[in-house]
């Protein structure tokens, strides 16, 4: 039965993601479609026409080996040190920036969600 439940859940969010290659191809403009996926299934996850428990499952499933997704950048990072050398505060600005704004949208999502 849980197979079933993970195939389910990963269809949806990979359905989400076509729709967001589909909608980045019509765009006159570059943009992610993986994003454009994510709004669609954020859009259909908070109009409650998708329920959650629909894609829970799956998503606390590839949470869970997210960070292997992250070896190859990681290596390449390492092969690239003349170039962390030469921008290496640039880079460590631009990563706490980022943070920064990932953590306060988490948190501002979170409290929003708690509300509801």
């Amino acid at each position: 039965m849980w197979l079933i439940r993970l195939v389910r859940d990963l269809l949806i969010i990979y359905g989400c993601l076509m729709v967001g290659r589909g909608i980045a191809l019509l765009l006159p403009f570059e943009f992610p479609a993986s994003i454009i996926g994510l709004i669609v299934l954020f859009i259909l996850l908070s109009l409650r026409i998708i329920p959650a428990r629909w894609v829970e499952f799956g998503a606390e499933k590839i949470l869970s080996v997210i960070a292997l997704f992250f070896i190859p950048p990681g290596v390449s990072v390492i092969q690239d040190m003349a170039d962390i050398r030469l921008f290496g505060w640039q880079l460590v600005l631009a990563m706490a920036i980022a943070w920064l704004s990932m953590a306060l949208t988490i948190v501002y999502l979170f409290q929003w969600m708690e509300k509801k």
